[in-house]
């Protein structure tokens, strides 16, 4: 008898359910928060799998900003299977609730996001 490759919501051993989605995400990476743009397939509220474009490397810690939310998390890299990445994030808040100069720049992007 084959196993299944994909578990149940009810037997996976994760912290908080997930959601299959195909959102749009923009990682931000290092101090000058270099944007990528990236694919959300599927997101919890501890972290998220990710697509990434091919070829692009991504640092073990990185921002997510998923942009129809504008929830914007900081995450650690949990596991890599390129195109795919898994992330598990560290905080998450809405964009309007950061501030300094890294909460200004989240907040000009995703304000030209919507439009």
């Amino acid at each position: 008898m084959a196993v299944p490759s994909v578990l149940p919501d009810d037997i996976q051993k994760r912290a908080a359910p997930r959601e299959r989605t195909l959102r749009a995400g923009k990682l931000f990476v290092g101090p000058d928060l270099l944007e990528i743009n990236c694919t959300v397939t599927d997101i919890s509220d501890g972290g998220a799998r990710l697509r990434l474009p091919p070829g692009q490397y991504i640092p073990d810690e990185v921002w997510l900003m998923e942009v129809r939310s504008g929830i914007v998390s900081r995450a650690k890299v949990a596991w890599r299977g390129y195109p795919l990445i898994g992330l598990r994030f560290v905080t998450s808040d809405h964009v309007d609730e950061l501030s300094g100069a890294d909460g200004r720049i989240f907040k000009r992007i995703w304000s030209t996001c919507r439009m």
